[in-house]
C-alpha cells in the first residue's frame, strides 16, 4: 500500500509538471508604431526553441534564459487568462494601424507540443496577447510583470 501511494504521488506530480512546463517552439513580439506625422513603423523579435533571438527576421547571437522566459510565458498565459487559438488553415485578417503618436504590441506564442500536433495546419495552435493604444514612447509594457528582470532587459534591448 505504501508503494502504491508513493507511485500515485509520483505520477500525479509528473503529470502536473508536464502540463505546466511546456517547451516553447517560437515566440514573436511585434511592435507597430504611428508617428504624429502618420508614418508607421514595425519591428518584431522572434525567440526560438533554443532561446536565440532574431530581430526583424535577422538572426542574432543574442540569447534569452529559456527556463525563466518559459516560466514567464506560462505565467503570462495564466495571469492574462489567454485562451488557446486552435490551429486552422484560414486566411489571417489585416492588422489595424495604431492611432497617431500611439503603438501596439502583439505577442504570439507557439508551444512545441502544439506545433508537432498541428502539422496538417498552416497556422498552428497559439496563444496571443495584444496591448493597444500605448504611448509611442512607452517602453515598460504590461506583460513585463510576468518576467524576470534579466529577460525584460534582453527583450527591451532587442525591441530598441
Amino acid at each position: 500500500m505504501k508503494h502504491y501511494l508513493t507511485l500515485l504521488f509520483v505520477l500525479v506530480t509528473f503529470t502536473t509538471y508536464c502540463q505546466n512546463n511546456r517547451t516553447i517552439h517560437q515566440v514573436h513580439i511585434q511592435i507597430d508604431k504611428r508617428s504624429a506625422g502618420g508614418e508607421t513603423t514595425q519591428k518584431y523579435i522572434g525567440i526560438d526553441s533554443k532561446g536565440f533571438i532574431s530581430i526583424s527576421g535577422k538572426k542574432t547571437t543574442n540569447k534569452i534564459n529559456l527556463l525563466t522566459f518559459t516560466n514567464g510565458i506560462q505565467n503570462l498565459i495564466i495571469g492574462e487568462k489567454i485562451e488557446k487559438t486552435p490551429a486552422h488553415n484560414n486566411a489571417i485578417g489585416i492588422w489595424e494601424v495604431p492611432r497617431r503618436n500611439k503603438k501596439f504590441v502583439f505577442i504570439h506564442i507557439i508551444f512545441s507540443d502544439d506545433f508537432n500536433t498541428d502539422k496538417d495546419f498552416i497556422f498552428k495552435s497559439s496563444y496571443e496577447l495584444t496591448e493597444t493604444d500605448l504611448d509611442i514612447n512607452q517602453t515598460d509594457y504590461n506583460f513585463f510583470k510576468y518576467f524576470e528582470k534579466e529577460d525584460i532587459d534582453v527583450i527591451s534591448k532587442a525591441l530598441e
